[in-house]
């Protein structure tokens, strides 16, 4: 009897003993899982997170390099007006032509570049001496911005507007000096339809696009249409100050409850913006 009873203590001894081995090792398995594991989640999410970081930074920086382009596409575009007038005005005596050679002039300007709707040139005064315009001959604009800018010997650029057809246009105007006095000014009207197919084929994805701010924060160029006749405005929005300040860069705004990521460049002469989303 005391033969069995040890027997069968030996035997529940036994098995408590590989009872408590397999639980440590059980324990020592889920423990070296679990080191094993922590590393892995970390290096996950920090993978993740330097993914999405990156995919980010692509975002922004190839936004912002479209955003350059376009604000170039456009500089050039108006670089082209902007040059052969104030080559036109410094260059040649205009006030102390005939009106016939003033009239030859201006017309041989508007042939050479599509850009000019009209062209008109105007004395001290403010009377009109000549222009490719019928019938505009001989009106006073004296009080017309433009006219008092190029007496005080600086250039002007309108802000833009739109003809009875709703195309895009603006004036601009350069001084013409004689004797080194200023003695009237040659006038331009640009037009800007053109700036239009510009910001009009810059896609990004299926959902990006840009758009062109005027000095004033209102949209001039935009896909939609209606944000241009609407004159919708932008001022109140940071990058605005920015583009304003000279400076380009990226930002983040809600425009109808959607966050949208914005990067600007500015554009200097005239003062616009470039915003690609």
């Amino acid at each position: 009897m005391a033969i069995k009873l040890r027997k069968r203590l030996k035997h529940l001894r036994s098995r408590f003993r590989r009872f408590t081995s397999r639980k440590i090792s059980n324990r020592l398995i889920l423990t070296n899982v679990a080191l094993g594991a922590i590393p892995l989640v970390v290096v996950g999410l920090f993978l993740v997170s330097l993914t999405e970081d990156t995919i980010e930074t692509y975002v922004h920086q190839r936004n912002l390099e479209t955003a350059r382009r376009a604000g170039n596409d456009i500089a050039l575009f108006l670089n082209k007006p902007f040059t052969i007038l104030e080559t036109s005005a410094f260059t040649q005596d205009i006030v102390s032509m005939t009106p016939l050679l003033q009239s030859n002039m201006i017309n041989t300007l508007k042939k050479e570049s599509e850009l000019f709707n009209k062209l008109y040139v105007v004395n001290d005064s403010g009377k009109v001496l000549v222009t490719t315009r019928f019938g505009e001959e001989d009106s006073d604009l004296s009080e017309e911005p433009f006219f008092r800018q190029a007496m005080a010997d600086s250039a002007y650029f309108s802000d833009v507007y739109f003809t009875g057809s709703r195309f895009p246009v603006m004036l601009i105007s350069r001084p013409i000096k004689r004797y080194g006095k200023v003695a009237g000014a040659l006038v331009a009207e640009i037009d800007l339809e053109s700036i239009w197919s510009v910001v009009d084929s810059i896609h990004i994805g299926d959902t990006g696009l840009a758009f062109l701010l005027s000095e004033k924060g209102e949209v001039i160029a935009h896909p939609d249409k209606d944000q241009v006749l609407e004159r919708r405005d932008f001022s109140d929005r940071d990058f605005y100050t920015n583009l304003r300040a000279g400076e380009e860069g990226f930002t983040t705004f809600t425009d109808t409850e959607v966050e949208q990521i914005a990067a600007y460049v500015p554009i200097m002469q005239p003062p616009w913006g470039v915003v690609v989303l």
